[in-house]
């Protein structure tokens, strides 16, 4: 009896409000969830936008500046380290020397994990803004450091904490503006973190061997500081289009609701374990092969631009590479390419680093590595959008940045303590390098051979 009786309420509800009749469709509408968007019908009417194609490279462009010139400059502290070692503490090990590298990676990190929670609360381009703002001031304030607690303080954690604020805003943005080439989108992005650092290796040992390492780091804070505000002014946020009409997509969790979320999730553990062990062995070719180049090779002269070429390749590779892996992952997906990257970022080390004898090969290995391995952090971003969806991306994103955290740190360093301890055998180095990028690639297989494999197949 109570069943007819709802529906005859119901019934007689309908003819009462017929002023809300035509509200319906677009409440409804307004009320569409994120994954909505993802549909072919969503992306033509909401992501391809003809009159907001020049917002949406603009925005990439700026995106690509703020990574040239903030994680980019993470990536130059080879030259720094081999500098620091040869003319301004030469008493030093160099296993601390490459974990003042591995500090400012580390509050990088940590920095991004908070960061990427307040983006998303109030905003990205608010917490960009402030980014930039810190990392001139810190970089400008390390220009006046004269001792190696002072370096570790402003060069190496403050300034890698203020680049951390910004970096999960500019890395998870084109997931914004673009669906079909998303990968290829912020895979721009990252080339740019290896375009920008393969410049300032060429030009920051140029200016340490002229005027020292204060006023390079002088004039480099007014460098980063001019490209920062054309990046200011081109960036614009798009929200999800369900947040622009007035309604929340869904509900809003809190970090500790969204890590209880993920907690129970196999694939967050397999990306989890998979970046902590990789990330021990990631950074050793970046911080120690002008170190490498110039014991292999002592007729290069330890004060001259040649010794740079390496990182430089390196990292001009991997910002080719980072843009070619965004386009791989559209077409082949984006953990198989993912894990390719990372495994052979191992091999080469095993199998090519150890037995590179002469100035060629080096540069040849340089080449290589940027290419293939220096380009997963590149898919961190469109991975998370793929397993999770686009809400809350920029704290997933800082959350899965957390994870490369213990190995940003200390694996430099650890490798340094291992050079050390071998009595400066390069092959222990460089074995323990790539033994865990290979082991680490293997934990990201369940996603690899997951059941749901739309995670891995190209999305059209």
């Amino acid at each position: 009896m109570s069943v007819p009786t709802l529906s005859k309420v119901a019934e007689a509800a309908v003819p009462e409000t017929p002023v809300d009749e035509k509200a319906q469709t677009p409440a409804s509408e307004k009320a569409r969830s994120i994954v909505d968007l993802e549909s072919p019908v969503s992306e033509d009417e909401e992501w391809d936008i003809p009159g907001r194609r020049l917002a949406r490279m603009g925005s990439a462009f700026g995106c690509f500046l703020l990574g040239a010139c903030g994680l980019g400059w993470g990536f130059t502290w080879g030259i720094f380290q081999s500098y620091y070692q040869e003319n301004v503490f030469p008493d030093t090990p160099v296993s601390v020397l490459s974990l003042a590298g591995g500090l400012m990676s580390f509050t990088c990190i940590i920095a991004t994990l908070f960061a990427g929670r307040l983006g998303d609360k109030y905003g990205y381009r608010p917490l960009i803004i402030i980014s930039c703002i810190l990392t001139f001031i810190f970089m400008l304030a390390s220009s006046f450091s004269t001792t190696l607690v002072q370096v570790f303080v402003l060069q190496a954690a403050c300034t890698g904490a203020a680049i951390g604020l910004g970096t999960p805003m500019y890395m998870a943005l084109p997931s914004q503006w673009f669906l079909k080439r998303r990968g290829l989108a912020t895979g721009m992005v990252g080339g740019g973190t290896g375009i920008g650092s393969a410049v300032a290796t060429l030009i920051l040992r140029q200016l340490l061997t002229t005027v020292g390492y204060k006023k390079t780091l002088l004039i480099y804070s007014f460098i980063h500081g001019f490209f920062y505000i054309i990046a200011c002014l081109l960036i614009k946020e798009r929200r999800p289009p369900a947040r622009r009409q007035g309604t929340e997509a869904g509900p809003t969790q809190t970090m500790r609701a969204t890590f209880k979320t993920y907690l129970t999730d196999l694939r967050f553990w397999s990306l989890t374990l998979c970046l902590i062990v990789l990330n021990f062995g990631y950074l050793l070719p970046v911080y120690y092969l002008p170190q490498y180049a110039t014991e292999k090779v002592p007729s290069l002269d330890p004060n001259s631009l040649v010794t740079a070429v390496p990182t430089t390749l390196l990292n001009l590779a991997g910002g080719l590479g980072r843009i070619f892996v965004g386009w791989a992952a559209d077409v082949f997906g984006t953990f198989n390419v993912f894990f390719i990257s990372v495994f052979l970022g191992g091999v080469l080390q095993l199998v090519f680093w150890q037995f590179a004898e002469s100035f060629a090969a080096i540069n040849v290995f340089a080449v290589l590595w940027g290419i293939f391995a220096g380009c997963f952090l590149t898919l961190l971003p469109v991975m998370c959008a793929e397993m999770w969806g686009v809400d809350n991306l920029a704290t997933m994103t800082g959350i899965m940045m957390l994870m490369t955290a213990p190995g940003q740190l200390s694996g430099g360093a650890v490798g340094g303590a291992i050079f050390d301890a071998t009595g400066g055998s390069w092959t222990a180095l460089i074995v323990y390098g790539g033994v865990m990028m290979t082991a680490g690639s293997f934990f990201v297989l369940h996603l690899r051979f997951s059941k749901d494999s739309g995670y891995l197949r190209r999305h059209d």
